[in-house]
């Protein structure tokens, strides 16, 4: 679509509501809009060019721009609109950059915060240069004030406080500020006392880790003059492997520290071990290393070694299952889900499914109690037209299994989340009398295209987050889940998607309880 080409006849009310239908038609069922997506991204236009597109935009949503002054609904329908129009146009570069940046603009004065946060990711999508978390900043602190609405502030004080985590791995700690400020005024407003309690925490996060940044960047100074000084190559070393992960570059500056012990932990890391007893020895060390640090370091080696005890820990058994399972309840979840060292390892040379001989039971054997979304069994063909299919013969052959990471799921669930929406399925499961939740999680293998907007999977019981995954960018990329569910009685699996939820073919590969 090139927005210079189109009639303004093209444009009236009636197209325009038509274009909507058929977008959100097109992400519904997993088609492009256009089959040839940009996956370059393109410079930012001149001032030149978006005076140009300015023009245009405005000649071809008049109407809809002068409504836009009579309420703060009509704004936020032009918003979206614009915002919808430019996810569609292709070939008109400036005239996709202002439609986004008007769309963002508009979201930001409406108070809707969803669309916002999908303009601007969009336009980071698209364009360099972005800076996407300074515009995610501005609008939480833009809609935090006395002047929005509940439903909003409410809004912004969940993103808000999600946003940290954010701001916190791109060393943004400026951006980090904002969001918290902007949380907290939101989260006053509402009168939330448990996300002010989160908020207070993450607040001491960022300085802890702020302060771990500072360290890290005085060493590399340091070294620019002195490449052999012990302490600075160390302080390196361990920034490189506990904040970042990258065990290769980290092993590089700690093998002129003098520190061997932690130089094997991250060596080992390179060929992440398979038999439980390895395994065990390796958390042990990050779990030791961490008692002779302290600071921001000691809690990033625990979280290290939590996610290795979290994948050991059902082999266990007796005093070694209580030793470890008293060492991950140690650790918040908010610091096990920054480390991503054990999981990214993990998915590597990703396990292979259990059978049905596994003294476990799997949720498919079960009988749900609600569901949102599109949902249906792993062994059931992805059908788009069949939007409900737990009843029927769950065994028919003509239906093919789930794929995950080259491998099948014959006790899968699919799970597609709506655009801004979510998909969820809840089963009750108290009377089995069961410890732990097992799942792998990703986007499905026959889809070969990534999803629009990064979901994000989510386990709960009894209304309590019990555990979250990573944003899902690519297809086939399994991540591991679990967690403890003794007590639970309602367990809910959900999947979040904050923006256009095209191809986003969510996948619980065999999910199971365990004791």
């Amino acid at each position: 679509m090139h927005l210079g080409r189109c009639c303004l006849s093209h444009w009236n009310s009636r197209f325009i509501a038509t274009l909507a239908v058929v977008t959100l038609l097109c992400a519904a069922i997993g088609i492009p809009w256009l089959a040839a997506a940009d996956s370059v991204k393109h410079p930012v236009p001149t001032d030149l060019e978006l005076h140009s597109a300015r023009r245009t935009v405005q000649d071809l949503f008049n109407s809809e721009y002068e409504h836009s002054q009579d309420s703060t609904e009509a704004k936020d329908r032009l918003a979206q609109t614009l915002f919808e129009t430019a996810k569609q146009t292709r070939d008109d570069v400036a005239g996709s950059y202002w439609l986004l940046m008007e769309a963002y603009r508009l979201a930001k004065e409406a108070g809707n915060i969803t669309t916002t946060y999908s303009a601007a990711e969009e336009l980071n999508e698209r364009f360099q240069d972005v800076d996407v978390l300074r515009m995610k900043a501005d609008a939480c602190e833009a809609m935090s004030d006395q002047s929005v609405s509940i439903a909003t502030a409410n809004d912004v004080a969940k993103i808000a406080a999600n946003s940290v985590e954010a701001a916190l791995v791109d060393n943004s700690f400026q951006n980090a500020e904002k969001f918290l400020q902007a949380g907290v005024t939101a989260a006053e407003r509402i009168k939330k006392a448990d996300l002010l309690e989160q908020l207070e925490a993450l607040k001491l996060d960022v300085q802890t880790l702020q302060k771990q940044y500072e360290g890290y960047e005085s060493a590399l100074e340091i070294l620019k003059t002195n490449a052999n000084d012990l302490q600075a190559n160390r302080t390196v070393g361990v920034y490189l492997a506990l904040r970042r992960q990258d065990w290769g570059e980290a092993e590089e500056y700690l093998v002129r520290s003098g520190d061997e012990f932690l130089r094997g932990l991250v060596a080992r890391e390179f060929l992440p071990p398979t038999s439980l007893e390895e395994r065990v020895e390796l958390a042990d060390g990050w779990w030791d290393f961490s008692e002779n640090i302290d600071g921001a370091e000691q809690l990033q080696a625990k979280a290290v070694a939590t996610r290795w005890y979290a994948v050991v820990f059902p082999e266990l058994t007796g005093l070694s299952k209580k030793r470890v399972g008293a060492r991950i309840d140690q650790v918040p979840s908010s610091a096990v889900d920054r480390s991503h060292a054990v999981t990214r390892r993990i998915d590597d040379q990703p396990q292979s499914f259990p059978t049905s001989n596994e003294a476990v039971v799997f949720l498919t054997d079960l009988d749900e109690v609600s569901t949102k979304g599109w949902e249906y069994l792993g062994i059931k063909e992805i059908a788009f037209s069949k939007k409900r299919i737990f009843s029927g013969d769950r065994k028919n052959p003509e239906f093919k299994p789930i794929v995950l990471g080259g491998k099948e799921s014959p006790h899968g669930i699919v799970s597609h989340p709506t655009t801004n929406g979510k998909a969820e399925i809840v089963y009750r499961i108290g009377h089995l009398n069961r410890s732990w939740f097992r799942s792998t999680v990703g986007v499905a293998d026959l889809r070969k295209y990534g999803p629009h907007t990064p979901p994000t999977f989510e386990v709960w019981g009894d209304g309590k987050k019990l555990w979250q995954s990573k944003p899902v960018k690519k297809w086939g990329e399994p991540q591991d889940c679990l967690t403890n569910i003794e007590g639970v009685d309602m367990l809910t699996l959900r999947v979040v998607c904050p923006g256009d939820a095209a191809f986003a073919q969510t996948v619980w590969c065999e999910p199971r309880l365990s004791e």
